[in-house]
């Protein structure tokens, strides 16, 4: 049977890319172009070439591309990505494009390079957050530092004023 959106688009499925080893929809095509208008073709060109070097294969070109350009465009902007934006597009797209049978999961996850870890992009963000806290309770604050070198120094002539005073006695 063929299914076509309201609009009339047909969704059989085509092949993109220069190794013809992207699959797109026609709805898939179109929302890449407003989407991401100045480089949809980039994108393409991109996980295509990527596919045929590595032998990889994802489930849903679509949503690869569109998780690896919003992932871009935040890290050249904040050089960071908010997980509840990719969280939701994941859903979106799960909810959309992608068939029951094909959903892998609703959540972003996070690969480490330098650690070699994948793990939940929320569980990560809130991770590094408790840590930065916790790290944060551990530093003191410089009035806190001058006042423990001051006792320390108080402490220090205290220490030579009973030892003068011993020597004192004993001689």
């Amino acid at each position: 049977m063929n299914k076509t959106d309201i609009s009339g688009i047909s969704e059989n499925p085509h092949l993109y890319g220069t190794f013809h080893n992207v699959v797109l929809k026609d709805l898939e095509i179109k929302e890449l172009k407003r989407r991401f208008h100045y480089d949809w073709k980039d994108w393409i060109e991109k996980i295509s070439a990527y596919m045929k070097s590595t032998g990889k294969y994802y489930h849903n070109h679509y949503a690869t591309i569109c998780i690896w350009a919003v992932k871009e465009q935040k890290h050249i902007t904040a050089k960071n990505y908010d997980v509840k934006e990719l969280s939701a597009m994941v859903q979106q797209v799960n909810e959309t494009e992608v068939s029951t049978e094909d959903c892998l999961s609703d959540h972003v996850h996070h690969y480490d390079s330098k650690e070699a870890v994948m793990e939940n992009a929320e569980k990560r963000v809130f991770r590094f957050e408790k840590e930065k806290a916790e790290t944060k309770a551990a530093k003191k604050s410089i009035h806190d530092r001058l006042g423990e070198k001051k006792q320390q120094s108080t402490m220090k002539k205290a220490e030579k004023a009973v030892d003068k005073i011993v020597k004192k006695d004993k001689g």
